[in-house]
């Protein structure tokens, strides 16, 4: 290592291209095994899911998820059971890939967005903060440069830099609204302020839990949601949520890679008013009848059940 007369080392930086290889075949694998660290940058709490899930199963899991003929780099979720929908590429921004960000982020109906580069052009930040000022407090898009540092002749060292993020305003009104708690079963239905519908929704808990080695999936309060796992499926056919003591329904022919767009959510997205072509969009519970949502749901989780292998039954996400 050349020093100058101060004991000195120059800092270079070098081209991912160079420090990590290919952008799908070395980066993307990275980033998706070092997503806490992206999370760190970003001041938000990512996961690729159970951390007692093997690591190889959780790359086939959310790496490369397709969206329509599509990929979307990798899937995450937040610890308030949010999605995130992580874009990377090489280079400078470009339109291309601005596209794909939010053509992959609707597809996967995601609440967090990140689009990786290792510049970003001055019309395309200005972009992502005007989604960041024209959108709800739950969604946030975030710009965030890499760069591989290199002192002297040492190995090259990874930087995340944000250079978009929502504004401090919607980001202390989240952090206002967090919880280090994560919902259960007691303080979800507490929280919903209509009786009928809190009925309704322990009669789904109920019901779920009964199928035989059923389970419930409880995310963070107050935003995560609850997903249902009948007979121990890992792909979980719907999920609930709270909104303003609301209760609030969705499918999940997005929510899983290996059961995207799966013909069997068709009940589903007809009775919530959609399609398995399009997102995934929360309804309100109010606006169809629990039971049918209970019944469809476990229709759902039987047709997928059948399509698998016995040793794909392996508890929830």
């Amino acid at each position: 290592m050349t020093l100058d007369s101060h004991n000195l080392a120059r800092v270079s930086t070098i081209r991912a291209s160079d420090a990590i290889g290919g952008e799908a075949t070395g980066f993307t694998p990275w980033l998706a095994e070092h997503i806490d660290e992206l999370g760190g940058a970003i001041g938000i709490d990512l996961t690729l899911g159970d951390t007692n899930t093997e690591l190889a199963a959780l790359l086939r899991e959310h790496t490369e998820v397709p969206v329509g003929q599509y990929f979307l780099d990798i899937r995450a979720h937040t610890d308030d059971g949010r999605v995130a929908a992580i874009e990377n590429q090489y280079g400078t921004s470009d339109h291309k890939h601005l596209g794909q960000v939010l053509t992959y982020s609707a597809g996967v109906g995601a609440d967090v967005v990140v689009w990786i580069a290792e510049d970003f052009t001055d019309p395309h930040v200005e972009t992502l903060r005007w989604l960041n000022k024209r959108t709800d407090s739950a969604f946030g898009v975030y710009a965030v440069r890499i760069r591989f540092l290199r002192i002297g002749d040492s190995a090259p060292a990874p930087q995340f830099e944000v250079v978009v993020a929502p504004s401090e305003i919607a980001r202390a009104e989240r952090k206002a609204n967090a919880s280090t708690e994560d919902w259960t079963r007691d303080s979800f239905l507490d929280a919903i302020s209509d009786d009928t519908e809190r009925n309704a929704v322990e009669a789904i808990f109920g019901a779920v839990e009964a199928t035989g080695g059923g389970k419930l999936w409880f995310g963070r309060k107050p935003g995560g949601q609850v997903n249902l796992h009948p007979h121990e499926l890992h792909e979980g056919p719907s999920s609930l949520a709270i909104k303003d003591g609301e209760v609030i329904v969705r499918g999940h022919w997005t929510f899983w890679s290996t059961t995207y767009r799966n013909d069997a959510f068709a009940p589903l997205a007809d009775l919530l008013g959609q399609s398995i072509e399009g997102p995934a969009r929360w309804v309100p519970l109010r606006t169809i009848d629990p039971g049918q949502f209970l019944q469809v749901s476990l229709d759902v989780a039987n047709a997928l059940r059948s399509s698998h292998d016995p040793q794909d039954h392996v508890g929830t996400a």
